[in-house]
């Protein structure tokens, strides 16, 4: 595969006056063109090659493991319950064995979206008048962050910080109205216009200063232009135009989209340049209302699965637990399979693990040890780099925190193979799709997601289903393994089986899971799951 980077390549005009002098007028820039080629027609082998390639020029990622306040109390954090919340998680996963997080993150609530002088929510933004003009601290946090960076600093961690773009998901409009009132921003499709490259330049200020004051080395920026911002612009191919400090207009708003991106990939390049400067090692998550590609890697760490729910059910499992499984791995196929995104799966956010009370219906009953386990495992096997934990600490059991102990170390000491995860099988359920709020019932087949680091291997298989079922595993280089390995031995890393009698439910119900001594190349192995059975097999040469 041809070797690209992020540098723009240049071209010059001049001109040649009659006495034979040379004027440079101008130069201008483009991004490079690439080209490749790949070892197979097969497409999974043909994406798996331009893959390795996005991996030589995505920005270094690391396995990250962080919290995350969303769900524990969404925009109700303060500064009392965001440091309640932050010390309770560390105490338990410390006393669990785990290692000090990435990142302790505060996730919207802190901004005061108030454009007059009565609260639009007081709970969320609360009191007073917002009249800095830009993205402030509400009266919650009358020291900023202060006091949350300071303990994640003295739980041996870092902080993190939510900013939307857009103005979040609840008082996007109340922010715009802020912002174009103070002429640091404007408006568009009713929310911030996040193309206006003034509005740019700000939040680059911005972010530079809070990561040299609370040394932030996470930023989620959660929403970028949605299509109401861009339909507030008229749009023709080949018809430039110019409305709040951006361009606009072109084929499908090509030149708007071009413009926005050009400036906000400036804002991440004087983020990382900034940090770099104070010695952070900095993680940049883009989430809403961006197309999911790999290109953006060069800039940022990871990329949000795009246009599902936070969390969700799918499925007729009576594990709430599987349920939430089914509906995740169902939009991971239809981003991969339907929509045939070619992104790294290693690089994807998808808000998973949550145990979190606010909005989710989840109690600390919802999941037993086994289910609980089989949860994290099993969704380890997608192969994400990235572990934001959204719990409650009020719904964990000791038992649990043990659990997701040992699942994030296992994920960890892991991720080397589960990185290069490719999925096989059929959809999870087939009414979940990236674009549609449809809840299928039972309309799943069984899937799997399987990775290769050389000849050490990891198979994950699911039937997400309430009746058993087969599943096929082609051991390949379609699914991720190396041409002609030799034959390579089998053995069972986890089972999760609800018919097993037994209380641990580790006992594969199909005996030709548990009795395969081998795989062989270019062999196809067919096994039957009983419904929301997982197992997961590791392969050695």
């Amino acid at each position: 595969m041809a070797a690209a980077t992020a540098r723009k390549s240049s071209s010059r005009s001049c001109h040649t006056g009659s006495a034979g002098s040379t004027t440079r007028y101008a130069s201008t820039s483009s991004w490079p063109t690439v080209l490749g080629a790949a070892r197979s027609r097969d497409n999974a082998v043909i994406r798996a090659d331009f893959l390795r390639y996005i991996a030589d020029i995505a920005t270094p990622t690391r396995f990250r493991i962080q919290y995350n306040s969303w769900l524990d109390n969404m925009m109700t954090i303060d500064d009392r319950n965001i440091l309640a919340s932050f010390q309770a998680v560390a105490d338990h996963l410390r006393k669990a064995g785990e290692r000090p997080l990435d990142s302790y993150v505060a996730d919207d609530g802190w901004n005061n979206y108030n454009d007059t002088d009565v609260s639009v929510d007081e709970a969320c933004s609360g009191t007073g008048r917002n009249t800095s003009g830009f993205w402030s601290f509400n009266s919650k946090f009358p020291q900023g962050f202060g006091p949350a960076s300071a303990l994640a600093s003295r739980l041996g961690s870092h902080f993190g910080a939510w900013i939307g773009p857009r103005g979040g998901y609840d008082f996007y409009g109340n922010l715009a109205n802020i912002l174009t009132a103070s002429g640091k921003g404007s408006c568009a499709g009713g929310s911030v216009d996040v193309a206006d490259r003034t509005y740019a330049a700000q939040f680059s200020d911005m972010v530079r200063r809070w990561q040299h004051d609370y040394r932030i080395n996470y930023w989620k920026w959660d929403g970028f232009a949605d299509e109401e911002q861009y339909a507030a612009f008229p749009a023709a191919d080949g018809v430039p135009g110019y409305a709040n400090r951006h361009m606009t207009g072109g084929f499908h708003h090509m030149y708007h989209v071009t413009d926005l991106w050009e400036a906000w990939i400036g804002v991440m390049r004087e983020a990382r340049a900034d940090a770099a400067d104070l010695g952070i090692d900095l993680w940049i998550s883009l989430t809403c209302y961006l197309n999911p590609s790999p290109w953006l890697l060069q800039w940022a760490n990871s990329v949000w699965l795009q246009c599902g729910y936070d969390q969700a059910d799918a499925g007729a499992s009576p594990s709430k637990m599987d349920r939430q499984l089914t509906y995740r791995d169902a939009a991971y196929y239809d981003f991969i399979r339907r929509h045939e995104f070619q992104f790294p799966l290693e690089h994807l956010y998808n808000h998973d693990p949550i145990y979190g009370k606010h909005g989710t219906g989840i109690t600390a009953d919802t999941a037993d040890e086994a289910q609980f386990r089989n949860y994290l495992i099993t969704q380890a096997s997608r192969g994400t780099a990235f572990w934001e934990l959204y719990l409650s600490a009020s719904l964990m059991s000791e038992a649990k925190w043990r659990i997701l102990a040992e699942a994030l170390r296992w994920a960890e000491d892991n991720h080397h193979i589960l990185r290069h995860a490719v999925m096989f099988g059929g959809s999870p359920n087939r009414a979940i799709r990236l674009d549609s709020r449809t809840n299928g019932e039972d309309l799943g087949s069984p899937y799997g997601f399987s990775a290769f680091d050389g000849t050490d291997g990891l198979a994950m298989m699911r039937n997400p289903s309430t009746r058993p079922a087969d599943i096929a595993y082609r051991f390949d280089a379609g699914n991720g393994a190396p041409a002609d390995p030799g034959a390579c031995r089998v053995s069972v890393e986890h089972a999760y089986n609800p018919t097993d009698p037994a209380e641990t439910k580790d006992t594969p119900s199909d005996p030709r899971v548990a009795d395969a001594q081998g795989f062989v190349y270019g062999r196809t192995y067919t096994f039957t799951l009983q419904p929301d059975e997982s197992v997961t097999l590791r392969v050695r040469r």
